[in-house]
């Protein structure tokens, strides 16, 4: 569980998925999460691009404030392509 968490990566999932995979197996790898800092950073890491570099410059330093920031930024990116797909873009 420990490589797999070091490895999480969001992908495909959606941050809610995302999250909780990540405290799964968070509780299996304790030594990577010791510390607010290290949660955070961890998580950060396996998010995706496009949601990730929205996020870094908040500079949040909670993990459920960081979790909160990056469901915000897919929610937002998710009415974007409704919006263009209505419009036939």
């Amino acid at each position: 569980m420990r490589d797999e968490l070091s490895h999480l990566l969001q992908r495909g999932m959606s941050i809610p998925e995302y999250e909780a995979k990540f405290v799964v197996f968070s509780r299996y790898a304790p030594q990577l999460v010791s510390t607010e800092e290290d949660r955070c950073n961890l998580f950060v890491n396996g998010l995706c691009d496009s949601i990730r570099t929205l996020v870094i410059p908040q500079q949040p330093k909670s993990y459920y404030k960081i979790v909160e920031i990056a469901t915000r930024v897919e929610q937002n990116e998710l009415t974007i392509q409704a919006r263009r797909g209505c419009n036939g873009h």
